[in-house]
């Protein structure tokens, strides 16, 4: 499959499994990183906003997503690419592996 069409499609939960696998192989990641998007998505079921009640769009937190990005956090990230596994998968990837892991609830409680 093409990635430009990996970057629009939707992705079942298997084959979001599939994909954070994938990704964690291609940096070389342990596998906190695949309990941490497993912990932050419901088992990768969960492609929407934060259920945590806070400040945010409909009185919840404003993170997105598998990867439950934080956007007030990020101003640099879309919600779009926060809603996008295969982009937010990468994103996250690319923080475990600039040791930035730690920005991830989950990830804390591991």
């Amino acid at each position: 499959m093409e990635e430009a069409e990996l970057n629009i499609r939707t992705f079942t939960p298997e084959e979001t499994r599939e994909l954070a696998r994938a990704i964690q192989a291609k940096y070389g990641l342990g596998e906190d990183y695949y309990l941490t998007l497993k912990g932050e998505s419901m088992d990768f079921t969960w492609n929407d906003q934060s259920l945590i009640e806070a400040n945010g769009p409909n009185g919840r937190e404003d993170s997105w997503g598998i990867c439950q990005i934080h956007l007030p956090s990020h101003p640099t990230v879309t919600k779009e690419q926060a809603l996008n596994p295969y982009w937010c998968m990468h994103w996250t990837a690319q923080h475990f592996v600039d040791g930035n892991a730690t920005m991830w609830s989950v990830y804390n409680d591991l």
